[in-house]
Protein backbone atom coordinates (compact mmCIF):
# COMPACT_ATOMS: atom_id res chain seq x y z
CA UNK A 1 0.00 0.00 0.00
CA UNK A 2 1.23 3.74 -1.04
CA UNK A 3 0.08 6.91 0.69
CA UNK A 4 -0.92 9.74 -1.33
CA UNK A 5 -1.76 13.60 -0.46
CA UNK A 6 -5.11 14.02 0.49
CA UNK A 7 -6.94 15.28 -2.52
CA UNK A 8 -9.83 17.70 -2.54
CA UNK A 9 -13.17 16.30 -2.55
CA UNK A 10 -14.04 18.05 -5.45
CA UNK A 11 -11.11 17.06 -7.20
CA UNK A 12 -12.24 13.31 -6.66
CA UNK A 13 -15.84 13.96 -7.35
CA UNK A 14 -14.34 15.88 -10.63
CA UNK A 15 -12.58 12.72 -11.18
CA UNK A 16 -14.51 10.13 -10.68
CA UNK A 17 -17.85 11.99 -13.41
CA UNK A 18 -15.20 12.63 -15.18
CA UNK A 19 -13.53 9.19 -15.70
CA UNK A 20 -17.36 8.10 -15.95
CA UNK A 21 -18.21 10.00 -18.66
CA UNK A 22 -15.22 11.02 -20.66
CA UNK A 23 -14.20 7.62 -21.79
CA UNK A 24 -17.46 6.89 -23.16
CA UNK A 25 -17.85 10.29 -24.48
CA UNK A 26 -14.13 9.24 -26.28
CA UNK A 27 -15.60 5.64 -27.29
CA UNK A 28 -18.59 7.54 -29.13
CA UNK A 29 -16.72 9.67 -30.75
CA UNK A 30 -14.36 7.19 -32.05
CA UNK A 31 -17.20 5.01 -33.35
CA UNK A 32 -18.56 7.83 -35.13
CA UNK A 33 -15.51 8.12 -36.73
CA UNK A 34 -14.76 4.79 -37.74
CA UNK A 35 -17.81 3.26 -37.88
CA UNK A 36 -20.44 6.24 -38.74
CA UNK A 37 -23.76 4.61 -39.11
CA UNK A 38 -23.22 1.76 -37.09
CA UNK A 39 -25.71 2.23 -34.07
CA UNK A 40 -24.63 -1.04 -32.87
CA UNK A 41 -21.37 -0.34 -32.56
CA UNK A 42 -21.52 3.11 -31.23
CA UNK A 43 -23.96 1.81 -28.25
CA UNK A 44 -21.33 -1.00 -27.55
CA UNK A 45 -18.61 1.37 -27.46
CA UNK A 46 -20.08 3.16 -24.94
CA UNK A 47 -21.12 0.47 -22.39
CA UNK A 48 -17.99 -1.02 -23.00
CA UNK A 49 -16.22 2.26 -22.42
CA UNK A 50 -18.60 2.44 -18.86
CA UNK A 51 -17.81 -1.30 -18.11
CA UNK A 52 -13.51 -0.40 -17.82
CA UNK A 53 -14.76 2.28 -15.21
CA UNK A 54 -16.71 0.19 -13.12
CA UNK A 55 -15.44 -3.14 -13.85
CA UNK A 56 -11.78 -1.32 -13.11
CA UNK A 57 -13.63 -0.26 -9.79
CA UNK A 58 -15.20 -3.28 -8.81
CA UNK A 59 -11.70 -5.49 -9.69
CA UNK A 60 -9.63 -2.52 -7.77
CA UNK A 61 -11.58 -3.00 -4.61
CA UNK A 62 -11.77 -6.81 -4.94
CA UNK A 63 -7.75 -7.27 -5.12
CA UNK A 64 -6.99 -4.43 -2.90
CA UNK A 65 -8.88 -6.37 -0.28
CA UNK A 66 -7.73 -9.56 -0.79
CA UNK A 67 -3.85 -8.14 -1.12
CA UNK A 68 -4.26 -6.33 2.21
CA UNK A 69 -5.56 -9.18 4.08
CA UNK A 70 -2.88 -11.21 3.06
CA UNK A 71 -0.25 -8.67 3.28
CA UNK A 72 -1.38 -9.05 6.89
CA UNK A 73 -1.86 -12.64 7.34
CA UNK A 74 2.06 -13.10 6.17
CA UNK A 75 2.84 -10.27 8.94
CA UNK A 76 1.53 -11.87 11.19
CA UNK A 77 2.47 -15.89 10.31
CA UNK A 78 5.97 -14.43 10.11
CA UNK A 79 5.68 -12.68 13.13
CA UNK A 80 6.97 -9.51 11.40
CA UNK A 81 6.16 -5.33 12.93
CA UNK A 82 3.57 -3.15 10.85
CA UNK A 83 5.04 -1.75 8.05
CA UNK A 84 6.19 1.78 8.19
CA UNK A 85 3.32 4.43 9.55
CA UNK A 86 1.46 6.35 7.00
CA UNK A 87 0.77 10.12 8.35
CA UNK A 88 -1.94 11.15 9.17
CA UNK A 89 -2.39 14.10 6.07
CA UNK A 90 -1.88 11.12 3.58
CA UNK A 91 -4.03 8.71 1.86
CA UNK A 92 -3.96 5.24 1.47
CA UNK A 93 -4.35 3.90 -2.04
CA UNK A 94 -4.41 0.29 -2.04
CA UNK A 95 -2.99 -1.87 -4.67
CA UNK A 96 -4.80 -3.42 -7.38
CA UNK A 97 -5.73 -0.34 -9.47
CA UNK A 98 -3.21 -2.12 -12.54
CA UNK A 99 -7.06 -3.88 -13.34
CA UNK A 100 -7.84 -0.53 -15.15
CA UNK A 101 -5.08 -0.90 -17.49
CA UNK A 102 -5.73 -4.38 -18.37
CA UNK A 103 -9.48 -3.87 -18.54
CA UNK A 104 -9.09 -1.00 -20.89
CA UNK A 105 -8.02 -2.74 -23.68
CA UNK A 106 -9.44 -6.39 -23.40
CA UNK A 107 -13.50 -4.74 -22.90
CA UNK A 108 -12.88 -2.13 -25.77
CA UNK A 109 -10.89 -4.16 -28.45
CA UNK A 110 -14.02 -7.04 -29.24
CA UNK A 111 -16.12 -3.76 -30.04
CA UNK A 112 -13.15 -3.05 -32.86
CA UNK A 113 -13.44 -6.17 -33.85
CA UNK A 114 -17.66 -5.66 -33.96
CA UNK A 115 -16.87 -2.65 -35.58
CA UNK A 116 -14.91 -4.82 -38.37
CA UNK A 117 -17.25 -6.63 -39.43
CA UNK A 118 -20.31 -4.38 -39.71
CA UNK A 119 -18.71 -1.44 -41.31
CA UNK A 120 -15.91 -0.68 -43.78
CA UNK A 121 -12.40 -0.61 -41.61
CA UNK A 122 -10.88 -3.60 -41.35
CA UNK A 123 -11.40 -6.02 -38.42
CA UNK A 124 -7.70 -5.90 -37.34
CA UNK A 125 -7.76 -2.14 -37.45
CA UNK A 126 -10.70 -1.72 -35.85
CA UNK A 127 -10.04 -3.88 -32.84
CA UNK A 128 -6.20 -2.63 -32.55
CA UNK A 129 -8.11 0.88 -32.49
CA UNK A 130 -10.51 0.42 -29.77
CA UNK A 131 -7.83 -1.99 -28.21
CA UNK A 132 -5.59 1.42 -27.93
CA UNK A 133 -8.37 3.79 -27.00
CA UNK A 134 -8.97 1.55 -23.89
CA UNK A 135 -5.41 1.14 -23.04
CA UNK A 136 -5.26 5.24 -22.94
CA UNK A 137 -8.52 5.35 -20.84
CA UNK A 138 -7.56 2.51 -18.36
CA UNK A 139 -3.69 4.21 -18.37
CA UNK A 140 -5.39 7.91 -17.53
CA UNK A 141 -8.38 5.99 -14.66
CA UNK A 142 -4.56 4.10 -13.74
CA UNK A 143 -2.96 7.46 -13.42
CA UNK A 144 -5.86 9.08 -11.24
CA UNK A 145 -6.00 6.33 -8.71
CA UNK A 146 -2.08 6.01 -8.61
CA UNK A 147 -2.32 9.66 -7.69
CA UNK A 148 -4.99 9.91 -5.18
CA UNK A 149 -7.50 11.76 -7.61
CA UNK A 150 -9.97 8.94 -8.21
CA UNK A 151 -10.61 7.51 -4.46
CA UNK A 152 -10.56 3.79 -3.65
CA UNK A 153 -14.65 2.51 -3.49
CA UNK A 154 -15.72 2.18 -0.03
CA UNK A 155 -18.52 0.43 1.21
CA UNK A 156 -20.36 2.50 3.63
Amino acid sequence: MRGVPERAPLLQIGAVFGGFLLGPLAGLRLAMVLAPGSDLVQSLSVFAFAGVFAGGLVVWSGLGIVRVVLSALGRILRRRRPGAAITTSDRIVPPGYRAFLVLGPLIAAPVGLVAGVVSDVSVLAGGAAWALAGWAYGWALWWAAHAGYLPFPEPE
